[in-house]
């Protein structure tokens, strides 16, 4: 025996030679709930054979539905709806009406046009990046919690350093591998030349294309991306912000054996890095969508930025290393965080009343594992 294998024994003193079973490095795992995967270390989400205890965690936490009961005191009537998660039927369809306006808004616009009303030959302004991450620079942990920063960055280096102006939606999709594979829809200030090639519309300008790849070859650790030109408004058959939304507006496989893998990492891994896609406004402004804000929007719009401003100054104040009320006394900072505390729990206030008047449906209940223990609980 060398001196690894005594650090392994003494690592894992549970491991039986004789056992004709496979070795599991995890078993000893006291995994409750997919939230527990939040507190483990990056050393074991890294590891590929961690991938089905994530996949089976969060298909347990998606099979478990939860039901709420709202009244609607004018009709005289009771409903029982299905709380969203995400993967589930409920998630899928609030995420499908949010982006339907979207969907259509950008399939009224094409951006694109034959050459000479030649059909193999294009001028776009929409493409299409899809982002890979370097299995062997980036940790799946570590290109999840960069995505956000590192596209940021290269869309900043395009805008800076290389003139270019767009409007973009950003889906952060994953791939069955564990790791990010985001997409981009950029539209252009002006058309680029595309042509088809084994059987995808490609950017003709070698130019424009080794500038994006450098782009995010810098910010990547020197990973590789794919660039598309969307021709009429699509890519391949399909719409292409519904293709980039596919798997946040379908349902999971709950089936363990014919799972789709690239869907459950997709959400799995968004809710455990707490990851959302993103719309710029120039996107909504370039493809003429308006969106129509609510008095509740606004409120809920100014929760979220003094949730953030909560956030960042209790990050600020624990970096004293000291019990807390010590730490905020030392900081100054106590009027300050009375006040954002005062100010949230005011705008949740005011949130319950605008939804209330917004409907005739009260929330009664919730959290029943089942539509029957729902229904029940009237009784």
């Amino acid at each position: 025996m060398n001196p690894s294998d005594y650090e392994f024994y003494e690592n894992h003193p549970s491991f039986d030679p004789s056992s004709t079973e496979p070795y599991n490095p995890f078993s000893s795992l006291i995994i409750n709930s997919f939230s527990d995967l939040a507190a483990l270390d990056d050393s074991l989400i890294s590891d590929p054979r961690f991938l089905p205890v994530i996949k089976e965690q969060f298909i347990d936490y998606v099979s478990n539905n939860q039901y709420s009961v709202l009244y609607n005191p004018v009709e005289d009537k009771y409903i029982f709806p299905l709380a969203p998660k995400r993967g589930n039927k409920s998630y899928a369809y609030k995420q499908y009406k949010k982006f339907e306006p979207i969907m259509k808004a950008f399939e009224e616009r094409s951006f694109s046009k034959t050459v000479n009303n030649r059909s193999v030959k294009h001028l776009t302004s929409a493409l299409l990046i899809t982002f890979t991450f370097d299995h062997k620079q980036w940790s799946i942990p570590d290109a999840w919690r960069s995505v956000t920063s590192a596209i940021n960055s290269f869309k900043s280096y395009l805008t800076k350093t290389l003139g270019i102006r767009y409007g973009s939606f950003l889906s952060k999709e994953g791939t069955k591998s564990g790791y990010p594979a985001p997409h981009l829809i950029v539209l252009l200030d002006n058309t680029v030349a595309a042509f088809r090639h084994k059987g995808k519309w490609r950017v003709q300008s070698q130019t424009l294309v080794n500038n994006l790849k450098e782009a995010w070859s810098r910010y990547s650790r020197g990973s590789f991306c794919d660039i598309q030109a969307v021709i009429e408004g699509k890519i391949g058959k399909h719409n292409a912000v519904s293709y980039i939304l596919k798997y946040a507006t379908k349902t999971v496989s709950l089936d363990l054996k014919n799972p789709n893998d690239t869907a459950i990492f997709t959400h799995a891994f968004q809710k455990l890095y707490n990851l959302r896609n993103q719309i710029s406004k120039d996107f909504l402004q370039r493809i003429d969508y308006a969106p129509t804000h609510t008095r509740l929007d606004i409120i809920s719009n100014e929760l979220k930025l003094r949730l953030k401003e909560r956030d960042k100054l209790l990050a600020e104040i624990e970096q004293q290393d000291l019990p807390f009320p010590f730490a905020i006394a030392l900081s100054g900072r106590a009027q300050q965080l009375m006040g954002l505390n005062q100010t949230i729990e005011r705008l949740l206030l005011d949130i319950e009343w605008y939804k209330k008047e917004g409907s005739p449906w009260f929330f009664i209940s919730g959290g029943f594992a089942s539509l029957g223990a729902a229904m029940l609980s009237l009784s």
